[in-house]
């Protein structure tokens, strides 16, 4: 299998982390890295995009990754969201304020496993291990989370069809809807439109819509103007307010009352607002998102929520299968997850037994990914050897693997006795 060409381009005034990733990465032997040191100013004198597709044209490389000045990765993301003609799409974005930031592209149709592997050995895993060498702590902490959104882990043809959506996502300002049962990533998802999006530098305000009062959804969502005793005008911000500039993420968008609901299809149309209260409307700088863990139609046909307002919300529609309906992506997130908690327990366990993945492999995990995380959490808690092993592993009864004809055969001579079995039976 040929390996994938991956093109690291240094644009710091100084040596940064691309020291650490560049040594981390040519390493590495499951990829071909080509470095290229520049300035950012050169970088951008003929465009971003443009500059990328001269690289691409000249390399070839299936990936590139730009470690970037302080302050310059908000602008080049800008400028690719605005016209990307390069053939390369953002797959994520790392912004460490006063020091620099990171830029990862993925040349369309490139394949998926140079970003994570079946084995959970890709370019992430890469990023990671750099990280881990990388002496600053501030950067660790403002940098791992972000990193972990791009760990969106599955070669699974109903999620790679849903994750491809998400760079289609970014680049628009439309109305998106995330279908998913609790746990299959619905948060992640939107989360990450935002981060690769030109809205990325302002507020991601999420809110759960069932913790909102139905008779104060709408002060919470467009604010209230009031006048105390005195005839002072008070002024109440709401969501859409405190969001300006950047991303409101709506979970379980059904349990909005209908006349919320007629306000939001009002901002979506006009994108413009009016508080409670208020004289006049007000522009609405804000991207919507929202979500359902239950089927739209079935919302629908309940009158939970509005057609309407659904057709505008859903121009762009994601669909998250459940972990029980992509049993082959289970192993590579395990991997995944078990590699982010080996340092916060200090645990040696590096892998999983045959019999846990087994395990794994047909449980039905009605909690979805979010199950699955917090299962390997307590497994590398509780991990005093290098192997993940059963006795380590603690999840509910019920979906037992089947039982192979061999094991049955031991476990009825066991509870019987051979001897019994064999003048019984004659077999055996």
């Amino acid at each position: 299998m040929k390996l994938p060409d991956v093109l690291l381009i240094d644009l710091g005034k100084r040596e940064t982390f691309s020291a650490v990733l560049r040594e981390t990465l040519q390493s590495s032997s499951i990829m071909r890295v080509h470095v290229l040191k520049s300035s950012f100013e050169t970088f951008e004198a003929g465009g971003v995009e443009t500059s990328l597709a001269h690289l691409g044209s000249f390399f070839d490389p299936d990936l590139i990754i730009l470690v970037l000045p302080a302050g310059r990765l908000k602008k080049a993301c800008f400028r690719l969201s605005q016209s990307n003609r390069s053939g390369y799409i953002p797959m994520f974005s790392i912004d460490i304020p006063r020091f620099f930031g990171i830029l990862m592209v993925v040349k369309a149709g490139a394949p998926r496993e140079l970003i994570e592997s079946a084995d959970g050995e890709g370019i992430l895993s890469v990023m990671w291990s750099a990280i881990d060498h990388y002496p600053l702590s501030a950067f660790k902490a403002s940098a791992c989370e972000d990193l972990k959104l791009a760990s969106l882990i599955g070669r699974n043809p109903l999620f790679v069809n849903q994750l491809d959506k998400v760079s289609r996502a970014a680049v628009c300002n439309s109305g998106v809807l995330i279908e998913g049962e609790p746990g299959t990533g619905r948060n992640t998802f939107a989360r990450r439109i935002h981060l690769i999006g030109n809205r990325a530098g302002k507020p991601l305000v999420r809110v759960d819509c069932r913790v909102i009062p139905p008779d104060l959804a709408e002060k919470e969502l467009f604010g209230m103007v009031t006048r105390d005793n005195r005839g002072v005008v008070v002024s109440t911000r709401g969501l859409i307010q405190k969001a300006r500039g950047g991303t409101l993420f709506l979970e379980e968008i059904d349990r909005l009352p209908p006349a919320a609901q007629i306000r939001l299809l009002h901002l979506l149309r006009n994108r413009v607002f009016r508080p409670l209260g208020a004289k006049s409307e007000r522009p609405a700088d804000v991207r919507l998102i929202v979500s359902l863990a239950n089927s739209a139609e079935d919302a629908i046909r309940s009158g939970k929520l509005r057609r309407d307002f659904y057709y505008a919300v859903s121009v762009i529609s994601i669909k998250l299968p459940a972990l029980r309906e992509r049993r082959e992506d289970i192993p590579p997130l395990a991997r995944y997850f078990l590699n982010g908690y080996r340092a916060k327990f200090r645990t040696r366990a590096a892998s999983f037994s045959d019999e846990v993945l087994h395990r794994f492999a047909f449980y039905d995990w009605p909690g979805n990914i979010r199950e699955l995380k917090h299962s390997i959490e307590r497994a590398a808690s509780r991990s005093r050897s290098s192997v993940i092993r059963e006795i380590d592993v603690c999840m509910p009864c019920g979906n037992d693997p089947p039982e192979s004809l061999q094991e049955a055969k031991q476990r009825f001579i066991s509870k019987l006795g051979r001897k019994a079995v064999h003048d019984k039976y004659l077999v055996l």
